[in-house]
Formats: structure tokens, sequence, C-alpha cells
């Protein structure tokens, strides 16, 4: 249906993520592993390129606080080459930080769904983007 990428839960057994890297292949879709519910992001993190897995979705937990955020941007980040894209509880207390730590990208999602004038919202969150 045109999709460019398919998010696969870390969580999962590592067959299924394969599975699905396999039925992505001859569509020209890539994998992006969410880690939202993976035991071990770090460990999800390495285990990743080797599963066929194309990017890396780094979810936030509500109410995430300054050290968690960096320390679990740490834990992916330093064990992976892959990109990493951050979304979860992103809004104006914790975007900067986010930027600061120059993921490949990152999704917004009910800040601007919820938002009085998503429209505005949006426009404001992409004038913090580089």
């Amino acid at each position: 249906a045109g999709a460019k990428y398919i998010s696969v839960l870390a969580g999962t057994i590592n067959s299924t993520i394969t599975k699905a890297v396999s039925a992505a292949q001859p569509f020209n879709v890539k994998i992006a592993l969410n880690l939202l519910d993976a035991a071990a992001v770090g460990q999800s993190a390495a285990d990743a390129k080797t599963l066929g897995v194309h990017l890396l979705i780094l979810h936030l937990p509500p109410q995430a606080t300054s050290p968690d955020l960096e320390a679990e941007w740490r834990n992916v980040h330093d064990n992976t080459k892959l990109p990493i894209f951050i979304t979860g509880n992103i809004d104006d207390v914790n975007i900067k930080q986010i930027l600061e730590l120059k993921p490949h990208g990152i999704m917004i999602g009910s800040a601007i769904t919820k938002a009085e004038s998503p429209a505005k919202m949006a426009h404001h969150f992409r004038s913090l983007i580089p």
C-alpha cells in the first residue's frame, strides 16, 4: 500500500522480527524496531542489525526525567550504529534535551494532536528543529 517502514515491537520473539524483515524485503519496505516493550533496550539495540532491522525507535515512557532520558539514549546509542528515532511523550519541556542528543529523527504525536491548535503546535516544534 506504499508504506516505507513497518514497526515491530522489540519485545516480540526474534523469529517474528526476522520474518517481518523477510516479508518486507520484496516490497522494499524497511523495518523499524520499537524499543517500547524491550526487556533490555541496550541488548535489543545490539541485536537489531543482526536481525535485519533498519532503524530503532526509542519510545520514551510517560514523565521521563532528564537523567532517565540521557541514560536510556546512551544505552541504545552505545549499542548500535543504526539510526535512532525518538518518540513518546515529547513536549516543550523535553524537546530541547531530545534535540541535543541528535537523534536521526523525532516523532511527535499527542503534543500536536491534543493541542488547542495542532497546526500551530506542529509549526512550533518544526521551528525548533535545526
